[in-house]
């Protein structure tokens, strides 16, 4: 369960319990490594679900990206507003879209080129994150559902 690392710092993140003690009494902190393991882990369903679930994945890969370089977790709100700020600019039109519909439903049409940007967008950040991790390349990463690749 490579997410479990993910779920656990998401948790002390917030360190808000439902009931009883709060997770930081009862939970170690998730190692660093661990935590970029698992992020990397998910990327491969990432990009099988890019075509049909555009918005969450992007959102979710500008989430891994703060994490990687901030050692935070932090909301795809918050993180799509930081990546907003370092991507170059040929890369940012997917990702302010998506930003835009966080807060919109029922969400709107995708606007023309959304894919294409987004493609360029995940390829960029996922060739960036597994340098910056030492993380060897995830063989077929970047072949998407339909057959096609970035």
């Amino acid at each position: 369960m490579p997410d479990l690392a993910l779920l656990i710092t998401m948790t002390l993140t917030g360190d808000h319990p439902l009931t009883g003690r709060r997770p930081a009494q009862a939970l170690d902190p998730v190692p660093q490594t661990d935590l970029i393991r698992a992020s990397v882990a998910g990327m491969p369903g990432l990009l099988d679900d890019l075509n049909s679930d555009t918005r969450n994945v992007l959102l979710t890969f500008a989430r891994i990206w703060t994490t990687f370089a901030t050692d935070q977790i932090k909301s795809k709100a918050a993180a799509a507003d930081w990546a907003l700020t370092l991507l170059p600019p040929e890369h940012r039109p997917a990702l302010e879209h998506v930003r835009q519909l966080l807060s919109q439903l029922p969400p709107t049409p995708r606007k023309a080129g959304v894919m294409d940007c987004s493609r360029r967008c995940v390829r960029m950040w996922t060739t960036c994150s597994l340098r910056s991790t030492g993380c060897a390349p995830v063989t077929g990463l970047f072949e998407i559902g339909s057959g096609s690749s970035f």
